[in-house]
């Protein structure tokens, strides 16, 4: 008999001991699928709940009717095509559990593994995008920035836990930040993309950058430009009220990126909003010190001309963001060429890709200095 390999063993280990479970999961997925549509969602999350009135204009809300959505189109077919929809959502479960557990921890792997059936059971239900859809699509981000965290920060990384754990009620991306902040756990996924052959880094990293990319083309699709930056423009900039308004520009950027009033979505988007966080935790940690001294200087110029009425509270705001965006995408980019060190197509097509994140962030950012010219 041929000497099985390593791979074929832990499958086989696999589903000898944890079969039954396995096969739970997938009627569990059936059942919950087939009967969700005759449970009430507002006996469980009321409209008038905390969270609703935190969100300003129920961002949270629009997600859950997304999901109820889904789930009602699957309840209209068929028991049969409940079984094999299952059946492929909790094989790929299965397959990412396998490769994870390979070097991980049981909890890291069933981590990484309902991440992959959440992303899979809802991409597969659905067709079109929708907003809590593209916070979900871009979890493999999150998992990245997550993969960057290392021990050797020690208890600091707390801070960065506290700011996603205070951003929760304040962004429409709710599901998306809760599981980051579950990821975010004691044995949280450390270098993820170490230690693990290319195939599977491959595998792993893939996602992330379709998900860079799908978010900045849904973007400039949605021309955002001119509803953030029209938004954000006619903002009070006298001296006497300019903490109010940057308070009213922190909560337009951050609580009123809601479809129910304007039909796009926010050009800063879940990845963005994500990197300004990572940032803020890396300017705190003084681990670079060309961002202690650029972004203080850069805001601290805008706020001077503001007060001397040579300028806009947006532009505050506005250096502020492009700033610790850039410094996030350095990041995730430095993250990549530690996946990849010798393979120079890899390089290159990270490389690729970034620079036309940022460089679509940099253009929309002109479109909209012209589009307001014009009108003015």
């Amino acid at each position: 008999m041929a000497k099985q390999t390593k791979f074929g063993l832990l499958v086989k280990k696999s589903l000898n001991w944890k079969f039954t479970a396995w096969i739970v999961v997938w009627l569990s997925i059936t059942g919950f699928s087939w009967h969700l549509n005759h449970i009430n969602i507002y006996k469980f999350v009321p409209p008038d709940l905390l969270v609703n009135q935190l969100y300003h204009s129920g961002s949270e809300y629009i997600s859950l009717k997304t999901i109820v959505a889904i789930f009602s189109h699957l309840s209209s077919r068929g028991i049969v095509y409940h079984l094999l929809f299952s059946g492929i959502v909790t094989i790929f479960g299965l397959s990412i559990y396998l490769i994870a557990k390979e070097k991980y921890s049981d909890r890291i792997a069933a981590m990484s593994s309902m991440i992959a059936m959440l992303q899979a059971y809802i991409l597969l239900s659905i067709g079109n995008f929708d907003y809590s859809l593209l916070s979900l699509i871009a979890l493999p981000v999150i998992i990245l920035i997550c993969s960057w965290l290392h021990p050797k920060h020690g208890k600091s990384y707390y801070l960065l836990l506290g700011l996603t754990l205070g951003l929760l009620f304040c962004v429409p991306y709710f599901w998306a930040m809760l599981i980051f902040a579950a990821v975010m756990a004691r044995s949280r996924l450390k270098v993820l993309f170490k230690h693990i052959n290319l195939t599977k880094k491959i595998f792993l990293i893939a996602p992330s950058l379709f998900s860079i990319a799908l978010s900045t083309t849904y973007s400039v699709r949605r021309a955002d430009y001119h509803w953030l930056v029209g938004n954000i423009q006619n903002l009070e900039t006298k001296p006497s009220k300019l903490l109010d308004g940057a308070v009213e520009a922190i909560k337009r950027l951050l609580v009123d990126f809601d479809p129910s009033t304007s039909p796009k979505l926010p050009l800063i988007g879940l990845a963005l909003v994500l990197f300004s966080i990572l940032s803020f935790y890396l300017y705190i940690q003084g681990f670079s010190s060309i961002q202690q001294k650029i972004l203080p200087a850069i805001c601290l110029g805008a706020f001077a001309l503001t007060v001397l009425g040579l300028s806009s509270m947006y532009f505050i705001i506005l250096a502020g963001v492009i700033i610790m965006s850039i410094n996030g995408v350095a990041m995730l980019l430095q993250q990549w060429f530690t996946v990849f060190p010798k393979n120079p197509f890899a390089r290159f097509s990270g490389i690729a890709i970034l620079t036309i994140c940022v460089l679509v962030f940099v253009a929309t950012q002109v479109i909209s200095y012209i589009e307001l010219t014009k009108m003015s």
